[in-house]
């Protein structure tokens, strides 16, 4: 025991007539004998040593002998002592009984609900929170595209702090899917490179060119498309590649989950 009730009231009026040594000593007593749940053993010298108050033996031993009980077997029993202690032990041995039969409880109960939320329903009944994390785990990758280039992406979407959902996996996954692993590996590198939060397929030279990497004046009008009007005078082709660039990464957030 670590803890004891202690009243001061009744210990002063037991303990008036103690010197102040008697009075160190029976404190010493009571404190051991609760910290080790037990009586003490053997004799009034022993029990000074064990107390620490060995230079006091005879102090020791009358606060033994009008205190404590020694029985048979040598023991020295304080009965107040004796008593808090068994109460003590009874409390502990109920409370861990009951927190058993309540962790048993919660198991049961906790079973029952997995059990109900697997049982068909016919009355439309609002979805678990255990239901709605099922759906989710039962999203499945196309075999059409390779898991490990699939799994830095979604690494990708972690490190930029843009978990994926089910629908923002399914729009890019329908877009790897219809690639050759090379082209799905440059997609999602070029992904990574440029911190995007979704894949787009590679460009064709068979597609007009709308990022501006051509002449001049093809990025003036790649320019012209995006923002309506002709660039920035003063500003250099790539610069206006630059600015083409972030707008449309920039339009590209409709891919977040």
């Amino acid at each position: 025991m670590h803890y004891y009730q202690f009243n001061i009231g009744d210990y002063k009026s037991h303990t008036s007539g103690l010197s102040i040594i008697e009075d160190i000593a029976y404190r010493r007593l009571l404190d051991t004998y609760y910290l080790n749940e037990r009586p003490f053993n053997g004799c009034s010298k022993d029990v000074a040593r064990e107390i620490g108050m060995r230079e006091y033996a005879d102090e020791v031993d009358y606060v033994l002998s009008k205190f404590f009980t020694q029985k048979g077997s040598g023991d020295w029993e304080n009965k107040r002592a004796k008593k808090e202690i068994e109460k003590y032990r009874n409390k502990k041995i109920l409370a861990s009984a009951a927190g058993r039969a309540s962790g048993k409880a919660r198991r049961s109960k906790g079973s029952e609900r997995t059990f109900d939320s697997v049982q068909p329903t016919i009355n439309h009944k609002p979805i678990t929170k255990k239901e709605k994390k099922e759906k989710k785990e039962s999203w499945r990758l196309p075999k059409e595209v390779n898991p490990d280039i699939w799994a830095e992406f979604e690494q990708h979407r972690k490190d930029i702090r843009k978990p994926l959902t089910d629908q923002a996996r399914t729009k890019n996954a329908n877009i790897l899917q219809s690639l050759p692993v090379d082209k799905q590996r440059q997609c999602v590198d070029t992904t990574i490179a440029q911190r995007w939060t979704g894949v787009f397929p590679p460009k064709t030279e068979s597609k007009p060119k709308r990022n501006g990497s051509g002449t001049a004046e093809d990025v003036g009008r790649a320019y012209q498309a995006e923002f309506g009007k002709p660039p920035p005078a003063g500003k250099t082709t790539d610069e206006v590649r630059v600015m083409i660039s972030q707008k449309r990464n920039t339009q590209s957030q409709w891919w977040d989950g």
